[in-house]
């Protein structure tokens, strides 16, 4: 049976409607989500390398994140179909299909200036967040070398007052610097895990009834507080509750460091142990907030410095640099900027590199992300949106 030639048209015209239907979005979804990704990425760098720079020169940092991205994915597609040619017979119809798709992204700019932001950047770099870098596997003395600025004992001694520091500040003459710090072991003591007993010093005991028990129990309360279950009282559940203590960083310190006797004293004692020689000291670690780390790095770029520490063992020592930033350098760079119509850049890394500067700027991305609360992402004041 021959089938007519409009319905070998038809037939032809809704073949392509099925490929085109069966032509998905995924390359635009995929090419679109791969893009953000790296924008996001990139100005996160670009945002933490301006304000090293602007620190510089003596001015404010300001910070800022792109919090969402709102975008349609638009597709479009057209079909049409007709026959071969002039020698075709009347059965030589085709049907063709042609797509395009294009998007029109808004990106969301949040300032980051809530209070807990400005009050998190100024503290010092809490044991929390250095034992999280040390577990993810950062270089333990490049984080020594960039987190502490100071380290100081004092003793006093009847008739005699002695006192002695070393402190890790960018010398004016610039050049190349070593942190004296780059051979200062980084430790952590385990918090106390015993549950609290009734009546312990700040402790207190809670009763919750009926599920709110378990409700409790599954929040991850005990991350934060130490808990003992009591004997429960008709459908209450009663619980002696009491915080965690923080963990302590303890500094070991190479011979020579420092020579701080065991007996020193140090204002109140607060802060990491230090540990000098192999002994105890009550000496003092000065570490520094993010807010330091990029003033520190600042002082680098005004002066021309270029930080460097030593790694490895002191068999097989090894010199990296810590931080170098190149300016006017018009060569293919990882993260760069322009400020004041001077451009400044970090090479991008190769195998074998000794460079870390681009590993800075991801260490203090990561320090930021830790203190920028989705609650802050989410605010819609003084939110600035490009289209």
């Amino acid at each position: 049976m021959r089938v007519p030639a409009f319905l070998r048209t038809s037939q032809a015209l809704l073949l392509a409607a099925c490929l085109g239907g069966c032509t998905s979005l995924r390359p635009q979804v995929t090419a679109f989500a791969t893009d953000y990704n790296r924008a996001i990425a990139d100005s996160r760098n670009q945002v933490v390398l301006l304000n090293i720079v602007r620190s510089s020169m003596g001015e404010p940092t300001h910070y800022s994140a792109l919090s969402q991205v709102e975008a349609t994915l638009t597709q479009k597609g057209g079909v049409s179909a007709g026959s071969g040619g002039m020698m075709a017979g009347a059965d030589d119809v085709f049907g063709t299909v042609t797509l395009e798709g294009s998007t029109a992204p808004t990106f969301t700019v949040v300032p980051l200036n809530t209070d807990e932001f400005a009050t998190g950047i100024l503290q010092p770099i809490g044991a929390a967040s250095i034992r999280l870098l040390a577990t993810q596997g950062w270089d333990s003395q490049l984080l020594a070398t960039l987190l502490i600025s100071k380290i100081e004992c004092e003793v006093q001694a009847p008739g005699e007052s002695y006192r002695r520091h070393v402190g890790n500040w960018i010398p004016e003459s610039g050049g190349e610097f070593r942190s004296p710090f780059a051979d200062v072991g980084i430790d952590f003591s385990e918090p106390d895990t015993e549950p609290p007993e009734a009546g312990t010093p700040g402790s207190y005991t809670l009763t919750v009834e009926g599920s709110r028990a378990a409700e409790l129990l599954s929040s991850g309360i005990d991350e934060k507080f130490r808990l003992r279950q009591l004997p429960a009282e008709g459908t209450a559940t009663r619980l002696v509750m009491a915080r965690r203590p923080d963990e302590a960083i303890t500094l070991r310190l190479p011979r020579g460091l420092i020579d701080c006797p065991s007996d020193a004293k140090a204002g109140d004692g607060h802060g990491p142990h230090i540990v000098a020689n192999g002994d105890p000291v009550a000496a003092r670690a000065y570490l520094r907030s993010i807010e330091g780390m990029i003033h520190f790095l600042g002082d680098a770029v005004r002066t021309g410095t270029v930080l460097t520490y030593t790694a490895g063992s002191a068999d097989a020592p090894e010199r990296r640099v810590l931080f170098a930033l190149a300016r006017d350098d018009d060569r293919p760079s990882a993260v760069a900027v322009t400020h004041h119509g001077q451009r400044y850049s970090i090479s991008r890394w190769t195998t074998g590199s000794p460079d870390r500067s681009l590993q800075v700027i991801a260490l203090v991305n990561q320090l930021l992300a830790l203190q920028t609360s989705s609650d802050a992402l989410k605010r819609t004041p003084s939110t600035v949106r490009v289209r």
